[in-house]
């Protein structure tokens, strides 16, 4: 094995090839070679790869494989794009310099000499995948960089709201670029950390970006955090004003006369301050993505096309007339991009903007404060609220408008649900996939923000020595020992990720609590509890008992798993899924191995939740606790997405909603293709592709490629009936 901070490149010899995995991230995939027996790489100098790698190791060999469909693009030694290759396409690449770049889990640069042919084939057969076809056997150089999981510098702040205005000027420090490539979420980097103690502080090395963009806000708390993610997507100088405003160098303005509060002035509350400044930040987020492809990635994307379309009905109807020269725009500042794309009417924005992934709502205060630079790794908006807030028998009723009906048969819990011991909190609605909770209380439909979970998620990449991913199954009761079976099939994960899987029946407490201590990748706990603890044959383990958790991610499938799971991240987990009620066995069985499936498929906890939510009438009774993005495997080909079918006169029309997965690199602004549609369209995460009318067999053909779950007739499903397996 050969390594280099945060990477390892591990030889392999069925099939034979190179394992590359990023130790920081845990994500990984394999190179496959077509060598006899496993090659033998050699470490070369990652500064000869004219790319950002962070290791390189080189092989012999004259062809090169991954598995899944991952989209190439093949540069020259000055970085031109000589050509791009997505799904059934096949490019002949003469000889020179040349390095191609792969959209893989783990950023990878291939450096090749000889000519070659390159093809990304979405058949399901022994070729699939993405491979290049050397001329004759030659050195091939495989570079590639981790991605950077925690900040690498802190602030001190006050626990006033001018103190932490002032701290948010250094935030843009972390982007990687200023020109639109940093709507990748790959380089925009993670924010400094935030401490609130006294006074200010911000480390020697570490100044403000100068980007020629400066963002004004009230000095209060709540409009603080609202304009936190614009001002470290725009590296923007933030002051102190009587109201939300953007200005610029050149004497721009952006400075919205919505209110929501009758004055007709910029909004100077926190909700007001909120709404305006993400209107804000998605505009120039699209714009960015939109303006990227005249530059390093001139692909045919969807949303520019959809932009233009938009601009052109909108000067025919207003009779008006808008000159864009992309070009020029690409080689602006970002000053002048920010002018421009504020400038725009909203409605073509809003026509090509994808789904936001998600709201934070935060209670104010420093909790809250502290939390921002994990939000905003995610780019989350956020907003300040102060909800209702029930208990006991109050609760109870609120819970049942938001929570499904727990069904019939026997329960997974011995205790009482909603015994006042709790606090439960009804968050405001948020216009995005999922929301995040970061304050006092459990929220009825939202993640619970542990900053634990966070900071556990730090320490394992800085322990992570190991690309094998261990993932425990513990059964409980004999009758439950059916989704113990069902998990074993739901955890053969992909031949791109090394698992090792152990099944475990009736545990004792004490076992349970080595297992805890001892450590794995994912616990899966299948059997009763209650808040006190989970229950083994021999008496209930109280996970406040445990030393320290060295589970790094959960699924307790158990009544009101709540306070174990956050325990389990107190104690030193990352994140999981629990329950708030009790849950029948029948719905546990159900829901169990469906979690177990969408986490092999790459849905990060946070999104498998919401999808179980969605296409379940039990998925709202289930909860995540601690870090939400935390994923199991990386996707296949692309950021999880879900099949919405819907059965016509003739055929099947399909809607692809993609979700993102900040932790496997496809954040908001990454790109996805699929194999339906128009050959070479690429299309933002996270935004809907189609609607694509299939006729009978082109859409079984789609179907049976097994990406992704599907949704018919709004069920959550694995493949239509009559065509193989059907969950």
């Amino acid at each position: 094995m050969h390594s280099a901070p945060g990477l390892s490149f591990v030889p392999t010899d069925d099939p034979p090839g190179v394992r590359v995995a990023d130790l920081l991230s845990g994500r990984q995939y394999s190179l496959r070679t077509s060598t006899t027996g496993a090659p033998d790489p050699s470490p070369v100098d990652a500064d000869a790869i004219p790319f950002p790698v962070s290791g390189a190791v080189a092989v012999e060999t004259d062809a090169i494989r991954v598995a899944d469909e991952y989209s190439a693009y093949v540069r020259d030694a000055d970085g031109d794009l000589v050509a791009f290759v997505d799904l059934d396409e096949r490019k002949r690449i003469p000889p020179g310099d040349h390095y191609v770049e792969l959209t893989t889990p783990v950023k990878t640069y291939l450096g090749v000499r000889e000519g070659f042919d390159c093809a990304v084939d979405p058949d399901p057969d022994a070729t699939a995948g993405t491979r290049l076809e050397l001329d004759a056997p030659g050195r091939v150089a495989i570079g590639a960089r981790p991605w950077r999981v925690s900040p690498e510098y802190e602030l001190v702040v006050g626990d006033d709201a001018e103190s932490l205005l002032h701290a948010l000027s250094y935030l843009g420090s972390a982007l990687h670029t200023r020109s639109p490539e940093r709507s990748f979420p790959t380089l925009r980097g993670h924010p400094p950390a935030i401490r609130v103690g006294d006074g200010f502080d911000v480390p020697d090395d570490l100044s403000k970006p100068h980007s020629g963009v400066r963002i004004e806000a009230p000095p209060t708390l709540p409009a603080a955090y609202a304009v936190a993610p614009l001002a470290f997507y725009l590296a923007a100088e933030v002051v102190p004003g009587d109201r939300f405003a953007v200005r610029t160098d050149d004497g721009f303005e952006y400075a919205p006369t919505t209110a929501g509060d009758g004055t007709g002035r910029a909004g100077t509350g926190g909700h007001a301050v909120a709404e305006a400044a993400h209107d804000a930040l998605e505009r120039c987020l699209v714009f960015d993505c939109l303006v990227r492809t005249e530059g390093y990635y001139p692909i045919d994307l969807q949303e520019r096309r959809d932009f233009e379309a938009a601009m052109s009905d909108l000067d025919d109807g207003h009779d008006v007339h808008f000159d864009l020269d992309f070009a020029a725009l690409y080689d602006a500042s970002l000053a002048e991009r920010t002018a421009t794309a504020l400038e725009l009417p909203r409605e073509p924005i809003e026509a090509v903007a994808p789904r936001w992934p998600v709201a934070a709502v935060v209670e104010p205060g420093p909790a809250a404060t502290e939390a921002l630079p994990s939000l905003l790794d995610k780019l989350a908006t956020v907003r300040a609220a102060d909800p209702p807030r029930y208990s006991g028998d109050e609760a109870r009723g609120h819970a049942l408008r938001n929570f499904a009906s727990p069904g019939d048969g026997p329960f997974r819990s011995a205790s009482l649900v909603f015994d006042g011991q709790e606090v439960f909190v009804d968050l405001p609605d948020a216009d995005a996939d999922r929301t995040i909770w970061v304050g006092e209380g459990v929220p009825f439909d939202a993640a619970k923000f542990r900053r634990a979970g966070y900071e556990h998620r730090q320490r394992r990449a800085d322990e992570l020595t190991d690309a094998t991913l261990r993932v425990d199954v513990v059964s409980t009761e004999a009758e439950m020992d059916e989704e113990l079976e069902a998990a074993k099939e739901a955890y053969a994960f992909r031949e791109d990720r090394e698992v090792d899987p152990r099944f475990h029946r009736r545990l004792s407490s004490g076992q349970l609590r080595d297992l805890i201590e001892s450590g794995t990748d994912f616990l899966h706990f299948i059997g009763h509890a209650t808040p006190e603890g989970l229950t083994c044959f021999d008496g209930d383990l109280d996970v406040a008992t445990v030393d320290r958790s060295r589970v790094d991610a959960f699924c307790l499938n158990a009544c009101e798993s709540y306070r174990q799971g956050k325990l389990l991240v107190e104690r030193g987990s990352v994140g999981g899924i629990v329950t708030y009620r009790d849950v029948s066995d029948g719905i546990a069985a159900t829901v169990g191995p469906a979690i177990a499936r969408l986490l092999e498929e790459g849905f990060p906890l946070g999104v498998a939740r919401e999808v179980l939510r969605a296409t379940t009438n039990v998925g709202g009774q289930y909860a995540v606790v601690g870090d939400e993005s935390v994923v199991l495997a990386q996707p296949a080909g692309g950021p999880p997405f879900v099949r919405d079918v819907t059965e016509t006169a003739e055929g099947y029309r399909v809607r692809l909603p993609s979700f993102a997965a900040s932790a496997s690199r496809f954040g908001i602004g990454a790109l996805m293709t699929y194999s339906v549609g128009p050959t070479g369209r690429q299309y933002l995460v996270s935004g809907t592709a189609g609607p694509f009318d299939l006729a009978e067999n082109e859409f079984r053909e789609f179907a049976e490629e097994g990406n992704g779950p599907l949704v018919v007739d709004d069920e959550l499903r694995w493949d239509l009936p009559g065509s193989g397996r059907d969950d």
